[in-house]
């Protein structure tokens, strides 16, 4: 008896029984159809979360100064950042760009006469250049407007639309920037319109974002930025390239900073994106490993359910147990078809499960992307993606169950005196 007549007995049986061979199936098919749509919804989330994160730049490396001791002067005990420090560690390590950012809150007067409030920010070159910004209408800074300090803005398209009433009818127009602190006081001209497609950003800067945006230079003198006074932490923000490696960012920048500080009563904090965004994924790796061990547990229920109605089958077929004997099976044959037969109901099972997994993965991503949105007011694209590992191991694993609670019923079977199993009724 060759294999597939082995599979072809198995589902001839299964046919004869099959609510019995459905409800045997039952536990396979709760546990594995519980592994995929655990491991669906932890694999959708871990891309959501790795997508979100890459749009906003994982390649980024802050580094923080600082106290160690709160007692300490607020006025000293700083490293100062100077321009020969910050642009040095770019010329001996090519392929850092540092990423400036100024940002004070200001105030305009709207066409009728009424004040507009909205966040000025001031970039400096790198920081432009690597930013996830898409311009929407004109252009948008060039390296000639931060060289030479070009009174051009850009803004967001909330802020056109609130302060001009259009993006296009915003272009070339005039504003007159006045901080509220009112240290600064400019006028810009609007060259682009831009908006950032990032839902984390407008979770954190809420869902309309009103911003105007200009070259760092026409701040500077106005804005502390190397050594501020009167804050608990300074830091420096540096864009890596892909082509630097990884796992060394953080030496690369220990080895070039650490030098500058000479007092231990300031500390150097290095904080890798790239890092963080794994540790993250890890964690809900963790969880969806962890939850997804619990949930198979009812596999192995099934698989003793598994044994069960094979130990019935066996008694149920004993008499054709010893015809198959009387006419030459060897106990091999018998074993081997009723192994067959176990593993051939629970890779059904298994199968059954997947799709029902697949199924409710889709279901709840479906569901989860509204509810996020909902909640924290921003669009979500929350798309399905199943685990492909998962699926393969519950299929191995099912296959192993199969054979592990498939094996004392089959050496019953195979171990049957054909003379006993004849008189059998």
């Amino acid at each position: 008896m060759n294999f597939w007549e082995s599979v072809k007995i198995a589902l001839e049986s299964l046919k004869t029984n099959k609510l019995r061979s459905f409800l045997t199936m039952l536990g396979i098919i709760i546990g594995v159809s519980s592994v995929i749509t655990i491991t669906t919804i932890g694999h959708s989330i871990e891309n959501v979360i790795s997508n979100e994160f890459t749009s906003l730049g994982t390649n980024v490396l802050d580094i923080l100064q600082s106290r160690n001791s709160e007692s300490l002067d607020m006025d000293e005990n700083y490293v100062e950042f100077t321009d020969e420090i910050i642009y040095g560690f770019e010329g001996e390590n090519p392929g850092f760009h540092f990423m400036m950012e100024m940002q004070q809150e200001a105030i305009s007067s709207k066409t009728d006469n009424t004040d507009f409030t909205y966040t000025l920010k001031g970039y400096n070159y790198g920081y432009y250049q690597y930013s996830n910004y898409q311009i929407l209408a004109g252009r948008g800074l060039t390296k000639d407007d931060f060289e030479r300090e070009k009174n051009a803005c850009v803004i967001t398209e909330d802020f056109a639309k609130n302060h001009f009433g259009d993006i296009k009818k915003s272009l070339g127009q005039k504003i007159l920037v006045n901080t509220t602190d009112e240290i600064f006081s400019d006028e810009f001209v609007v060259v682009g319109v831009y908006k950032i497609k990032n839902s984390m950003y407008e979770t954190y800067y809420g869902s309309e974002v009103n911003e105007l945006v200009i070259p760092s230079p026409n701040m500077s003198e106005t804005y502390k930025l190397y050594n501020p006074l009167g804050v608990d932490r300074i830091y420096l923000t540096y864009y890596y390239d892909q082509s630097v490696d990884a796992s060394m960012v953080t030496k690369i920048a220990e080895d070039y900073f650490d030098k500058f500080n000479n007092t231990e009563s300031i500390q150097f904090i290095y904080i890798n994106m790239n890092d963080t965004v794994k540790v993250v994924l890890t964690v809900i790796s963790v969880v969806t490993v962890v939850v997804s061990i619990i949930a198979a547990i009812a596999l192995i229920v099934g698989g003793v359910g598994v044994m069960n109605i094979m130990l019935v089958s066996v008694i149920e077929r004993t008499k054709e147990i010893g015809i198959q004997k009387a006419l030459g099976a060897r106990n091999k044959d018998i074993k081997n078809q009723f192994l067959v037969e176990s593993v051939t109901i629970c890779i059904i099972g298994c199968v059954i499960g997947i799709l029902i997994g697949l199924l409710n993965g889709c279901i709840l991503s479906f569901i989860a992307g509204p509810i996020i949105s909902s909640v924290l007011e921003i669009s979500v694209e929350f798309s399905v993606s199943p685990s492909t590992a998962s699926i393969l191991i519950s299929t191995i694993f099912s296959s192993l169950i199969g054979i592990f609670f498939g094996l004392y019923p089959a050496n019953e079977a195979a171990k049957l005196n054909p003379i006993d199993a004849l008189r059998y009724e």
